[in-house]
This record gives C-alpha cells, structure tokens and sequence, in this order.
C-alpha cells in the first residue's frame, strides 16, 4: 500500500507475475484492505437477497435444446482453460497435474523411456482417450500409465470403455496409493 495526502491506496505489489504477465490478485492484501473486500462482498451478497441483484440466468427457463448446446460447448478438452491452476511444465511439456509432473520426474529417475500424451484412441462412441503416459523399452510400448487423483463419472466410463475396446493394451492405473507408494507423492498429496 501507498499513501497519498493521507489516504492509503492500495498498489500494485512487487514480487513475481503470473504466466500470463498480470499479477496475481491476492498478492498485497493485507487485514485492512481483505476486510475492506470482505465488506464489499456482504453488501453484495444483500443486494442479491433483497433481489436487487439477479444472476445471469436467475429466473430464467432454459429449453432442453438450450441445455443441450451448453452442454455440447463444453465437452472436451478444448474448453480445458479451467484446469490453468493446475497445470505444470516438465520439459517443456505441458501437463495437466503436478502429480503427472512428480510421474514423469519418477520415470526420469528410474532411467525409463516414456511420452507424455502422444496418441488418441478412438472409441465406439465417437470420443478420443488420451491416456498420459506411454511407457518404452527398445522403442517398443509396453505400457501405458493413467494417473488419476479423482475420476468424474463421465472420465471414468471413457476409460472402462477403452480398456474394454483395447483388451491388448497394458494399462496401469497410478492413483493416490501408488503415487504414495512410488514416492511421488506423500501422504497429503503434495508431490515430493
């Protein structure tokens, strides 16, 4: 913060900016300026429970068909900027976890030939798995590991049916107790 003729303002704060260039917006809060925030948001949150504020799509009815374009719009990985919290870099590669960023460090450790994400699988219903790595010896695929912290129902039904419709392929799920067992991960899920 600054003062100006008295009066504090809040600056922009110095430290590291975001990958994007901006800086973060928690960064410089302190207890005046968060509870200053904290008093604009329960005035909101009133102004909403006196209806003086409605929400987009508050009040409205939304026809199935209407439902059904949201809902086709957002299937996918290409509206996949949601996951940008998460998203790690290991060797210039672009991952959707730091859990797959600890895997692929393991892989290096143990001295193991592995792609991160280099085929899709079509399946019967028209949708692609993209499994995260692909284990090599001798340039020849031997497995292929899935890491996995949370399975969302629809996630979970594409991989069953991909190792039902690719019965050949060596599959291995590496969820919480694996990570933790490989040492990838320690027992609050931080990678290590």
């Amino acid at each position: 913060m600054r003062e100006r003729n008295g009066e504090k303002k809040i600056g922009k704060p110095s430290g590291r900016l975001g990958k994007s260039g901006s800086i973060p917006w928690s960064k410089g809060l302190t207890k005046e300026t968060d509870a200053r925030l904290e008093s604009k948001a329960v005035a909101i949150r009133l102004k909403y429970k006196e209806g003086l504020l409605i929400g987009h799509s508050k009040g409205k009815t939304l026809t199935p068909q209407h439902c059904a374009k949201i809902s086709n719009s957002m299937m996918g990985n290409k509206n996949a900027h949601h996951r940008g919290d998460r998203q790690s870099y290991y060797r210039d590669i672009r991952m959707d976890s730091r859990w797959e960023v600890g895997t692929a460090k393991y892989l290096d450790s143990i001295e193991c030939e592995w792609r991160y994400g280099e085929l899709g699988y079509k399946l019967s219903t028209g949708r692609y798995y993209y499994p995260d790595f692909f284990i090599y010896q001798d340039n020849q695929l031997v497995k292929i590991v899935e890491v996995k912290g949370y399975f969302r129902q629809a996630n979970r039904e594409k991989f069953n049916t991909f190792l039902a419709e690719y019965p050949d392929m060596k599959v291995e799920l590496w969820d919480r107790n694996v990570l933790g067992r490989l040492g990838i991960i320690n027992k609050s899920g931080r990678v290590i």
